[in-house]
């Protein structure tokens, strides 16, 4: 079990922990994404109920919400892409697509109201995650810690 963990661990150390992605599609690349430049405000954080089928860090877990903002109000987003991937109550996740602990979201001092720079990543060509959010201004590899 602990060699597990460990691979595990490794595994996830490899994936971007700061991005926030929509449904994949398949995996193939190379890939390409135009970067949309914004803000990410935290709008609820949420205690996952007990039993849910969700993807969670074991340690109390929680759902935390944000709405994506651009710095250019001209900006244009795909149309396929933003209905299936809105700018409006996407889920922040860390390691492999993670709900995080509601210790590690206090330690990083992740609030309700709180406000990050993102980037919107609208993929452009090759067969990978269609959009991804990422806080490239937060570090979210230190995860593990506050999860088992």
């Amino acid at each position: 079990m602990k060699l597990s963990r460990t691979l595990i661990l490794l595994l996830i150390g490899l994936i971007i922990s700061s991005a926030i992605g929509c449904v994949p599609h398949g995996i193939g690349g190379p890939c390409g994404y135009k970067e949309i430049y914004g803000t990410a405000t935290i709008t609820s954080i949420v205690n996952v109920s007990a039993g849910s089928q969700d993807y969670n860090c074991p340690k109390n877990p929680v759902i935390v919400r944000f709405d994506f903002v651009s710095d250019d109000p001209n900006a244009s987003f795909n149309p396929s892409l933003l209905q299936g991937c809105p700018n409006t109550n996407r889920t922040l996740i860390v390691g492999a697509g993670m709900n995080p602990s509601a210790e590690y979201m206090v330690v990083k001092g992740i609030t309700v109201g709180s406000s990050y720079r993102c980037k919107r990543m609208e993929e452009t060509k090759g067969s990978c995650t269609p959009v991804i959010f990422n806080f490239y201004e937060m570090n979210f590899s230190d995860y593990g810690e506050y999860c088992w």
